[in-house]
């Protein structure tokens, strides 16, 4: 144990503490002394023994007012976690619902694709059967394909436009 002497309200004291506390309580007394010349100004001299209790209350009403905010301050910090690891939650279900829009989208997309192939394959191939005229139509020289009327009808194999399956809402 080591000691310390200490000078509050103008009276030394010596006071023992743990080893290496002695700037602690050294700090604490002068904070006392201060707080005693403060009171002594206020309420004039009432005696020692009642300044010495007045401020001994005064600083621990103020102690009492910092432990008050303490457990407010906790039970905020308490709060902002549960709300931390709340929010957290809802983005990774969030992020969930994000992927699997994506890859409704994709599928989407791929199915576009295949019919798009499809419909470059069926153009770029060549037709499997003559075309022959009708029996009426007068024949002229040649493989007749000089009189054969021009056929503006889609081909079979184009897909009519409204032929995608996306569902209004699906490809937001």
């Amino acid at each position: 144990m080591s000691h310390v002497t200490v000078t509050v309200a103008g009276e030394r004291y010596t006071v023992a503490c743990p080893p290496g506390d002695g700037p602690k309580v050294e700090k604490l007394a002068i904070e006392l002394d201060k707080t005693v010349a403060t009171l002594r100004r206020r309420v004039g001299d009432i005696g020692e023994t009642r300044l010495t209790v007045f401020a001994a209350l005064s600083l621990l009403d103020g102690l009492e007012a910092l432990r008050g905010e303490k457990a407010a301050l906790l039970e905020r910090v308490a709060t902002l976690e549960r709300n931390r690891e709340e929010a957290a939650l809802a983005v990774e279900a969030g992020e969930d619902a994000f992927a699997e829009r994506i890859n409704a989208v994709a599928l989407k997309v791929e199915q576009l694709a295949a019919l798009m192939n499809a419909d470059t394959r069926a153009r770029a191939e060549p037709a499997t059967s003559p075309i022959t005229p009708a029996p009426d139509m007068p024949q002229g020289e040649g493989d007749g394909a000089s009189h054969q009327p021009q056929d503006d009808r889609p081909h079979p194999a184009d897909p009519p436009s409204d032929r995608l399956d996306i569902a209004p809402g699906e490809a937001q």
